[in-house]
């Protein structure tokens, strides 16, 4: 069996992105785009957010 996608810790994808087969995303990255590309390191602030985002989205 094949691995698609990687999505490592702490990884934020922005709203619209595309994640193509294949992609391993970084920790500690913001990706953007079609297809999503790295952008930038997140910031201490946005990390804050991460667990909040986690129980929206899961729940």
């Amino acid at each position: 069996m094949s691995v698609l996608l990687i999505i490592e810790d702490e990884v934020i994808v922005a709203a619209g992105s595309v994640v193509t087969p294949g992609k391993v995303l970084e920790s500690d990255y913001l990706y953007v785009g079609n297809p999503a590309k790295q952008a930038r390191p997140v910031t201490e602030r946005e990390l804050s957010f991460l667990p909040m985002g986690r129980r929206i989205m899961c729940s």
